[in-house]
């Protein structure tokens, strides 16, 4: 019987698994409340990565992801939080792997500022968080996040957030838990 314990420890584990609550997500500020950002041609601006944790019991420690959607002729330059303590990759490119000495229990956990710089002949964007290029464990086809969880880090798939850029359309991201939850029911 005992065997069997410790077999469902590793599967859970070694199995993807999702925290409803908490996502990999883009946001144009650093509070994590906002997925829309409008750049003049030829301009800079500034997204933020994180972490959005409304299920604040629980602390992320790592994340495994890329972000895709970027156009041609778009410039972005990517600064890692100086807070990681490991930056495998590039969010930008086949996608990073990043981790924290310890779990942070924070509503919003920057991972990256991106500074952005627009063409001179303007443009909209729809960026998302999406699956690392080539995942570090085959199992695990989606944005990941490490969970602070001693003595193991089990791993679970995350949401994937978009941010829009200039775009005529309106992003929301949920702001409370309990209107998250409702939006969740609607699509269950």
């Amino acid at each position: 019987m005992r065997r069997f314990g410790w077999l469902w420890c590793v599967l859970a584990i070694a199995l993807p698994g999702r925290v409803d609550g908490i996502t990999i997500g883009l946001y144009s500020d650093l509070d994590c409340t906002s997925c829309n950002l409008d750049l003049a041609p030829g301009s800079f601006g500034i997204f933020y990565v994180a972490i959005k944790n409304d299920e604040l019991t629980i602390a992320p420690i790592g994340a495994e992801f890329r972000i895709t959607g970027l156009p041609l002729g778009w410039s972005p330059s990517a600064m890692p939080n100086p807070a990681l303590q490991t930056i495998i990759g590039d969010p930008l490119q086949n996608g990073v792997n990043v981790r924290f000495a310890s779990g942070l229990v924070l509503a919003c956990v920057r991972l990256y500022s991106v500074q952005i710089r627009v063409p001179p002949g303007g443009g909209q964007a729809r960026l998302r968080v999406e699956a690392h290029g080539t995942p570090s464990n085959p199992n695990f086809t989606c944005p990941v996040i490490d969970l602070d969880l001693p003595p193991l880090s089990p791993r679970v798939c995350a949401g994937g957030g978009h941010l829009l850029i200039n775009s005529p359309l309106a992003c929301t991201v949920g702001v409370e838990p309990q209107t998250w939850s409702q939006v969740k029911r609607l699509f269950e």
